[in-house]
């Protein structure tokens, strides 16, 4: 009998092992079928490959979801200075101008990237479980900022 133990026991260990194993691996495949990835090329203005720029995926503003996830009243705008949440970790573009943004979850958001002296660019994207969404992001220089006049007042209005 002791002979049994000592053979049955680790045949039905590893038996456990790998059937826990191959639940687990079941579970992180029915996790990755709820989610897309967003794949593309940046471009600049002249349609040439732009590297290094950095791409991220975000809600819309004011998107509902994203501002159930903040705690804010469905619509509501983000307040004035407030950035808005990566929905995965940005990634910069490569030497040919091309990135990948994997495991984003299914829904609507938008893909902006940035570049400083290039411009930004950005684009809207439905994200399906399972598939590819594939884009074009064209840099565009943004005009600059106002914060208000930097005209000298005349001598007599100042007194």
């Amino acid at each position: 009998m002791s002979r049994f133990v000592k053979w049955a026991a680790p045949v039905v260990a590893f038996a456990l092992f790998v059937s826990f194993t191959s639940l687990r691996a079941k579970a992180a495949d029915d996790s990755k079928k709820e989610s897309g990835t967003v794949s593309g090329v940046v471009m600049d203005n002249d349609g040439k490959p732009v590297s290094g720029a950095e791409v991220g995926i975000f809600h819309p503003m004011g998107h509902k979801n994203a501002s159930k996830a903040e705690g804010k009243a469905e619509g509501e705008k983000p307040a004035k200075g407030e950035k808005p949440v990566s929905v995965v970790p940005s990634v910069k573009s490569d030497d040919k101008g091309e990135f990948t943004l994997s495991d984003v979850p299914v829904g609507d958001y938008t893909v902006i990237a940035r570049l400083r002296g290039q411009g930004q660019g950005r684009e809207n994207v439905s994200v399906k479980a399972g598939e590819t969404t594939k884009l074009e992001l064209k840099l565009k220089k943004m005009a600059p900022k106002t914060g208000g006049s930097s005209e000298k007042r005349p001598e007599s209005a100042a007194k």
